[in-house]
């Protein structure tokens, strides 16, 4: 039975991880804490998923199939619609964490852990969420030509 300070905590978490029984052992660890759980095995499965209805919380095998857990942040972190959501990387060693951290995820966590540990990190991660300016509005718009990423447009006009 969930109580409503649970239901407040997390809205909904996705699970994705392309292993079954992990997944059921990860809802069964969270579900008590969220309103909603939902799960799939891959990373495009993922992110259609996300784009649909994004979650509150994307919990995440840093290795999946067809997309990975990194390219998975890294899409959700790009996108003003799934920016807002939470990023919790599940990784095999310390490579695979430093890895996602590098990549957008907003927590992770190095297996073996323990279940009391997945749901500090899930709690913590929506309830600091405001803290670090993740909401809805916190996605400036780029300003063309100064930030040098992928978005900028840079144009000179020849001399003549």
């Amino acid at each position: 039975m969930r109580d409503t300070e649970a239901r407040e905590l997390l809205p909904s978490v996705l699970i994705v991880d392309p292993d079954e029984g992990l997944r059921a052992l990860y809802r069964t660890i969270l579900e008590p804490y969220a309103e909603e759980v939902l799960e799939c095995g891959d990373g495009v499965a993922a992110l259609a998923l996300v784009f649909r209805t994004p979650p509150s919380l994307v919990v995440a095998d840093a290795r999946l199939p067809r997309v990975d857990g990194l390219a998975l942040c890294e899409c959700l972190a790009a996108h003003p619609r799934t920016a807002p959501t939470r990023k919790l990387i599940l990784a095999a060693d310390e490579w695979a964490a430093r890895r996602a951290h590098a990549s957008g995820a907003d927590h992770v966590l190095v297996k073996p852990f323990l279940p009391q540990h997945l749901v500090a990190a899930a709690i913590q991660l929506w309830m600091t969420r405001a803290e670090v300016g993740v909401t809805s509005s916190s996605m400036r718009p780029r300003n063309p030509g100064v930030s040098g990423g992928s978005n900028s447009i840079s144009t000179t006009a020849p001399h003549v």
